[in-house]
């Protein structure tokens, strides 16, 4: 079984499409240094996020649209990225899911902005 990692969604995200975004990626740990004293370290990444299971069109507004708002309506509230693997052109599938709230891949199939079946080519 592949491992599966989560980072936080950083604030600086751009939506590229109804499926595709660019954002920073945040981990975040704590590290017990000895002496009873813990750091907390944070690294992050700026990287490209295909939205997993769902297909949007590549130059439709109103999905692009829809991506955006759906982001920015949770992205106070914090958006959990997961993702166990990159595509072939080196975007992370990602599942994102608000904390306390709804997934944001299958909100864009519910409000009708994607589907789960590939679209014809362009």
């Amino acid at each position: 079984m592949m491992q599966k990692y989560e980072y936080g969604l950083g604030r600086d995200y751009r939506v590229i499409d109804g499926d595709t975004i660019e954002a920073t990626l945040i981990c975040t740990f704590a590290c017990d240094i000895g002496f009873g004293v813990t750091q907390r370290i944070e690294a992050a990444a700026r990287v490209k996020l295909r939205l997993a299971r769902i297909y949007a069109p590549e130059k439709d507004a109103p999905s692009t649209a829809a991506l955006q708002s759906l982001l920015d309506t949770h992205i106070g509230t914090g958006i959990v990225a997961s993702t166990k693997k990159s595509d072939k052109y080196g975007r992370y599938l990602v599942e994102l899911d608000v904390l306390d709230g709804p997934n944001i891949n299958s909100e864009m199939l519910r409000l009708g902005h994607a589907t789960t079946e590939p679209l014809p080519k362009e």
